[in-house]
């Protein structure tokens, strides 16, 4: 399990204290949700080849224990995961835009 931090009260707001290690330059950050997983990223970089390489990364794991666990609905592993590179994909090209 990784490092964990504290969650607080701030006004009506939710804050999280983050460790020294793990803490940003600037004043703001990106946000985004995966899942049940915040995502946090400065503001000042672009969504990376390495972004979608960790998206298709997680959406390979994920049809794998689809299929482990008999659940794979398609039935063809290869067009899962064709479709996992083209979200992926797709998801670049938005956050590019913005």
């Amino acid at each position: 399990m990784g490092d964990m931090a504290k969650i607080f009260w701030s006004g009506r707001s939710q804050a999280v204290r983050l460790p020294k290690e793990y803490r940003f330059e600037g004043t703001e950050v990106k946000i985004r949700r995966e899942g049940s997983r915040v995502i946090l990223t400065p503001a000042d970089v672009d969504y990376t080849v390495e972004d979608i390489g960790l998206d298709v990364s997680r959406g390979i794991e994920e049809l794998r224990a689809l299929i482990e666990e008999g659940e794979d609905e398609s039935g063809d592993a290869e067009l899962d995961m064709q479709q996992i590179i083209r979200e992926a994909r797709a998801r670049y090209d938005a956050r590019k835009k913005d």
